[in-house]
């Protein structure tokens, strides 16, 4: 891929739009795809730090070890609106409905490509791809043979390892294991004189695959995986007495492990895929800590009907089993619970007029414990006027479902002092259990392509979101008198899902090659029809996004075999959390070996250090993004 014309990019086949191979430039919705050279040439470390360079893609690094990753509004580290999979597989987690990224720390050079659909894709992968999808494919084992080592130091970054070897075992069956670890240095907090946040991280991942294609066509994927991450943070927790706040840190602990296959066989008619997994997860923090088994099944049938007509068939079935333990400051009605989710699809693609219109059609019926069952439908249409321009649209409907967290959660934001009031108050954020309700999404969208031979590419599109059930939170009501463990007063605020929002604006991603040794690309996004809500007058936290973000990238070949590849990226302010608006700027320089590949990186460049996030709770203040340099080497054998 990493040779490929603007041509050639354009039928690179992606599976996340259909769940089916398509051709990128007939996928009727807003879809990119980062290559593995793209990520290579990006200088990154981590997942979340290569999506910066996906057009409509928002990522803010909030500490060391935490980001918000996020498209099309609704910020968060645990954007609860974007479904994150990994060949397939989910990794949210139920408690808040997010993701842990700290524990997506897959090496870098074993990721074939990076899948990215902007806009609601449920009716295939079901709740919480409401905004968008990521979808991660890793390389096939037989696709990276090999030792492939890469060693890596710098200034924030100050070591980082990844270790790879993969050998056919078989003439049809080919091995590859991994191992990968890091040290990251702490980011500090931009007061007048800078402190340290204390959340420097170090982690390591083993894992191993296994490919087998037979003689019938069929194919067999073995993957596993152990990933361990030990944090250090900090936190600003309430307390009852004065100062009524207080810095806690601690060490905390991230630990999962996974086992799933797959086995696909393809024949006259179609394609028939068969997907489990089992995974562990232990999220250990000082506030809260949730140890988890979870099973997934999946079967799929992709059946052509005629010479019109390719439908698509399935059905999944979830388990996920939690044992939660609580803190000071967060308390669960019920410590243990198992969570079921069932749901069947199906989804017909039917082409006309030779196959310059298609009209696909879709739904997903999927149950869970908290809602019953939530349908979640879609219409889309792509027109080709000719092999190199499109037009397409879409109308969908998504739900967000309630997480753990809100269903049976109870969180103490923080201490409360009023003139009016003698005593100090707890405002505890209270979980809704079987009243919690799903946020519903109805998307319209709509999309432009166009090719100017293998020069230059043009991707438009715009959206209208329209949202209900929104969760919001509000001032509290009622008093409680609690004496213990000193006498104060506790203000519940149930959780409320009752509030409508849309989000409304366009995307634009462009490239232009005009000459074989330089590429030029980049991204942009304008959101409209949200208004920041500050803090209300009893305090409680905020929510805030950027309402234009984007990137600029140019990547060049020089001669002598040395790379040249440098980025330009943005995000307007975020004044409700007190975020400036920031432009910064990455750049690296590779040399090209025999056998080994040498890199200079160099991040966040154009100030010495910027803010881009503020985490939601218990944050201890605004973490500054600060300029470094990374060393890396890598060898192939």
């Amino acid at each position: 891929m990493a040779q490929m014309s603007i041509e050639d990019l354009m039928k690179v086949d992606v599976t996340t739009v259909s769940r089916r191979a398509q051709r990128l430039q007939d996928a009727a919705a807003a879809v990119s795809v980062l290559t593995s050279e793209d990520i290579r040439r990006s200088g990154a470390t981590s997942i979340p730090e290569a999506l910066r360079l996906v057009p409509g893609v928002h990522v803010a690094r909030i500490d060391a070890n935490k980001w918000s990753v996020s498209v099309r509004g609704f910020t968060g580290r645990y954007a609860n609106k974007l479904l994150v999979l990994v060949d397939g597989r989910s990794v949210y987690t139920p408690l808040w409905s997010g993701v842990v990224w700290d524990l997506v720390n897959i090496p870098l050079n074993t990721i074939e490509r990076i899948e990215v659909i902007r806009g609601p894709g449920a009716t295939l992968w079901g709740a919480n791809a409401v905004n968008g999808v990521i979808n991660i494919i890793t390389r096939s084992a037989s696709a990276y043979q090999g030792i492939h080592l890469t060693a890596a130091t710098g200034s924030e970054d100050r070591g980082m390892f990844s270790l790879s070897g993969g050998r056919p075992l078989s003439a049809a069956t080919a091995l590859r294991v991994d191992a990968s670890g890091s040290v990251i240095d702490g980011s500090t907090l931009p007061f007048t004189v800078p402190v340290s946040a204390d959340d420097n991280w170090r982690n390591w991942r083993l894992g191993a695959r296994v490919d087998s294609k037979r003689a019938n066509g069929s194919e067999v994927s073995v993957q596993t995986a152990y990933a361990h991450s030990h944090i250090n943070d900090a936190w600003l927790f309430p307390t009852l007495t004065p100062p009524f706040a207080q810095v806690t840190a601690g060490e905390i602990e991230h630990t999962s492990a996974f086992g799933s296959g797959e086995w696909r066989r393809p024949d006259a008619s179609g394609e028939t895929i068969l997907r489990g997994s089992l995974e562990y997860s232990n999220i250990s923090e000082v506030f809260a800590r949730d140890e988890r088994k979870t099973v997934n099944i999946e079967a799929q049938r992709t059946q052509r009907i005629g010479q019109r007509h390719t439908l698509v068939l399935g059905a999944t079935e979830r388990y996920s089993a939690d044992q939660l333990v609580g803190s000071t400051w967060t308390v669960f009605a019920t410590d243990a619970r198992t969570l079921v989710w069932h749901s069947v699809f199906a989804q017909d693609d039917i082409a006309f007029a030779g196959n310059r219109f298609r009209l696909t059609g879709g739904l997903k019926m999927e149950h869970n414990d908290y809602t019953g069952w939530e349908p979640q439908p879609n219409v889309r249409g792509i027109f080709a006027v000719n092999e190199r321009q499109s037009f397409w649209g879409a109308v969908s409907r998504a739900v967000r479902l309630p997480s753990r967290g809100e269903a049976d959660g109870q969180l103490w934001l923080m201490t409360l002092l009023r003139p009016d009031v003698p005593l100090p108050i707890a405002i505890r954020l209270q979980g809704l259990g079987t009243k919690a309700e799903s946020e519903k999404m109805t998307g319209y969208e709509g999309g432009y392509r166009l090719q100017f031979g293998n020069v230059a590419s043009l991707d438009v599109s715009i959206f209208d979101q329209r949202y209900s059930g929104l969760r919001v939170v509000s001032g509290p009501s009622t008093f409680v008198f609690d004496p213990v463990p000193v006498p104060h007063l506790v203000a519940p605020i149930p959780l409320a899902f009752d509030l409508s929002q849309y989000r409304r604006g366009f995307e634009v991603a462009a490239e232009w090659r005009p000459q074989a040794r330089l590429r030029l690309n980049g991204g942009a996004t304008w959101l409209n029809g949200y208004t920041s809500v500050p803090p209300t007058t009893d305090g409680l936290p905020s929510t805030d996004e950027p309402k234009s973000y984007g990137f600029a990238r140019a990547a060049v070949n020089l001669p002598a075999r040395v790379e040249l590849d440098g980025a330009l990226r943005y995000a307007s302010a975020m004044p409700a959390t007190g975020i400036p608006g920031y432009v910064t700027a990455d750049a690296r320089v590779g040399f090209r070996l025999s056998s080994i590949n040498l890199a200079v990186v160099g991040r966040n460049l154009l100030a010495s250090e910027h803010k881009e996030f503020i985490g939601e709770f218990f944050s201890l203040g605004r973490c500054a993004a600060e300029r470094s340099i990374l060393v890396q080497a890598t060898f192939s054998r």
